[in-house]
């Protein structure tokens, strides 16, 4: 089946189904394949900002870390 052929039948099934709660679960099916898509490209995009970070030297020591928090953490 082609992916327009997949589309036409869930929407000819959706037209059909009576079920509230399962078009609710399969809305919310849906909208977590979103979410997740959004998260993977925002990481992905950290990810890279990190590694490019690194690779210009834009590097702290532990001990700066451990000192920066803790400043954070006094106030």
């Amino acid at each position: 089946m082609t992916a327009l052929q997949l589309r036409a039948e869930l929407m000819r099934l959706i037209e059909k189904e009576k079920d509230q709660s399962l078009l609710e679960h399969a809305l919310r099916f849906f909208k977590r394949v979103d979410q997740e898509e959004l998260w993977k490209a925002k990481l992905s995009s950290r990810a890279d900002k990190a590694e490019a970070d690194f690779e210009a030297g834009r590097t702290h020591a532990h001990e700066e870390v451990i000192a920066h928090f803790k400043a954070k953490r006094a106030k």
